[in-house]
């Protein structure tokens, strides 16, 4: 990621990274670690919530509330909008 955004250093563009289960960028906090230890504000956050639950159907997503509160809660203000 260091290297991409080093390379892109003057663009308008951000490089987002995405939560997802099979992956070690599977919470919020290691959203904030990956931010933080990039440390480059153009490192952002896309956040798919279609991934984390399905619409009207939170009880079969137990948890699903508290961990999208809990990444906007840590990484809200990166997350690409």
């Amino acid at each position: 990621m260091k290297q991409i955004l080093r390379d892109t250093a003057g663009y308008k563009s951000v490089l987002g990274m995405e939560a997802v289960v099979t992956t070690p960028l599977d919470s919020p906090e290691a959203h904030q670690r990956l931010i933080e230890d990039v440390g480059d504000p153009r490192s952002q956050v896309a956040l798919d919530c279609a991934n984390m639950l399905e619409f009207g159907k939170d009880e079969e997503y137990p948890g699903a509330k508290a961990f999208i509160g809990r990444t906007t809660e840590k990484v809200g203000v990166k997350i690409y909008r």
